[in-house]
């Protein structure tokens, strides 16, 4: 991190976060909120021990973002939040002058981008989306309802 002693630190964290947080998802739990909570605790309190100035709140609040995404269980929220923090570490990392990482950013969001078009639109996995398509999906069901009270009348 070029001298950049909280983004070392919050990655860490991030590391260890991402470690428990498999094993939870091996074990296929969620993770308990309290682990949300130290972790998210944790990033601010290696934030503020490390603090050398306000460019450190970029990494800081990157990894709060993805952090709350990465323990909730809708696939929409954690993409989102996967990809604000790669939009927040590639500024950061072109501010700081830290190339070879910037170049690794924009691979990890163009996947994170192609995850989000393809599972949360094609797949319309999401509560949101569900709202944008309900309109179709009622009709689905009233012409079934419609179609199920004809054969009613005629048998």
């Amino acid at each position: 991190s070029f001298g950049r002693y909280a983004a070392a630190v919050i990655n860490a964290v991030g590391a260890v976060r991402m470690i428990i947080y498999m094993i939870y998802s091996l074990k296929k739990l969620k993770p308990n909120w309290i682990w949300l909570i130290v972790f998210e605790l944790g990033f601010v309190a290696s934030t503020i021990i490390t603090w050398q100035d306000a460019l450190d709140l970029m990494p800081l609040f990157a990894m709060l973002c993805s952090g709350f995404g990465s323990w909730q269980e809708n696939q929409y929220v954690l993409r989102i939040s996967l990809i604000i923090n790669a939009i927040l570490y590639l500024i950061y990392d072109i501010i700081i002058g830290a190339y070879i990482t910037m170049s690794v950013e924009i691979v990890y969001l163009t996947f994170i981008t192609i995850s989000f078009i393809y599972y949360c639109l094609f797949k319309k996995e999401t509560s949101i989306l569900d709202v944008i398509f309900r309109k179709k999906n009622k009709n689905d069901t009233i012409c079934k309802n419609e179609i199920s009270n004809k054969i009613e009348i005629v048998e």
